[in-house]
């Protein structure tokens, strides 16, 4: 199960994590990607900011979204995490997400 899915359909929103917890994200492109015909992802890249780990990323779901594994951080800090996905005909985008750390 995600725990948090960003589509380019609902704008962005703060996820929230426990310090402790390792858990995946999900950075859906399949909206943008049906306006190209079909283009599906062919590469990517995760980065965030430091304080948070990003323990691996994988595209998923027939190649129209990243899957991304993230840990740690520091109680009460906010974190960005982006996802930048170049397709199979080239193009490139670029989503971000606030993720907050916490002790719950």
């Amino acid at each position: 199960m995600v725990d948090y899915i960003y589509t380019d359909t609902t704008p962005p929103q703060l996820a929230a994590k426990d310090v402790n917890d390792v858990l995946d994200y999900l950075f859906d492109f399949t909206s943008v990607l049906t306006k190209y015909g079909g283009d599906t992802i062919k590469n990517k890249t995760i980065t965030a900011d430091g304080g948070i780990t990003v323990d691996g990323s994988t595209i998923v779901n027939s190649n129209t979204a990243v899957q991304v594994w993230l840990s740690g951080g520091t109680v009460d800090t906010d974190y960005t995490v982006i996802c930048k996905a170049t397709t199979a005909a080239g193009r490139v985008f670029e989503r971000s997400m606030v993720l907050s750390v916490s002790a719950l």
